[in-house]
C-alpha cells in the first residue's frame, strides 16, 4: 500500500511539472499569440517552404525569411540619396539597423546620418531578432513609396525603442518603404 501511494504521488508531482505555470488565461495566451506570433524556427516564411528560413546562421550572417543572393548589394546611403529612382524595384539593400519593433520584429529602420527607410517584413511573414539595433542588415525586398496614416504613425512609435524614429503623420514629403521577402542581420 505504502509502495502505491508512494507511485502516486510521484506521477502526481511529475505531472505538475509538463507545462509551465503562467500568469495569462488560455484567452489572453491565445490573443497575445495572434497579433503578434513568435517566429517558429523550422516554419516557411513564404509560399515557398525550400527557399524559407528563420533565424539560419551563415557564417557571421543570420537570415530571416525567404533565401536571396547578395550579389548585387546597394549602400543604404546611395538608396537614400534618391529612393524616389528606385521605387518599384526590388534591391538587396545594406546598412546599419538603427530601430526595430519591439513587440514582434516585424519592422525595422535603416540610417544613415539623418536619413532613415523604414522595412517591414512582407505580409508579416517573418520576424526579426528584437536586438538588432545596431546590426548591419542586407534587406532584399521591393523600395515603395507611401503617405503615412495617423494611425501607422502612433502604431510605430508605441512599438519603436526610438520614437524619435518614427514617421510623422501627414508629413509633406513621400516616405520610402521597403517591402522585405528576406533579411540577412551581422553583429557589428
Amino acid at each position: 500500500m505504502n509502495r502505491l501511494i508512494a507511485c502516486l504521488l510521484v506521477a502526481f508531482c511529475m505531472s505538475g511539472c509538463a507545462k509551465p505555470a503562467t500568469n495569462e488565461t488560455p484567452t489572453e495566451a491565445t490573443n497575445s499569440a495572434a497579433q503578434h506570433p513568435t517566429p517558429d524556427p523550422i516554419a516557411p516564411a513564404s509560399d515557398d517552404a525550400a527557399a524559407a528560413t528563420s533565424g539560419q546562421e551563415d557564417g557571421d550572417w543570420r537570415s530571416f525569411g525567404t533565401e536571396f543572393s547578395d550579389d548585387e548589394v546597394v549602400a543604404a546611403s546611395k538608396l537614400l540619396q534618391s529612393p524616389a529612382t528606385f521605387v518599384g524595384k526590388t534591391v538587396v539593400m545594406e546598412g546599419t539597423v538603427a530601430d526595430v519593433c519591439q513587440k514582434a520584429g516585424c519592422w525595422l529602420v535603416v540610417s544613415e546620418g539623418t536619413k532613415t527607410i523604414r522595412i517591414r517584413t512582407k505580409d508579416h511573414g517573418f520576424s526579426v531578432d528584437k536586438d538588432c539595433s545596431g546590426d548591419t542588415a542586407r534587406i532584399h525586398g521591393q523600395v515603395i513609396a507611401k503617405d503615412i496614416t495617423p494611425e501607422e504613425a502612433a502604431h510605430f512609435a508605441s512599438e519603436s525603442q526610438k520614437p524619435e524614429l518614427a514617421p510623422e503623420s501627414g508629413a509633406a514629403e513621400t516616405l520610402y518603404e521597403i517591402e522585405a521577402t528576406g533579411i540577412k542581420l551581422k553583429r557589428s
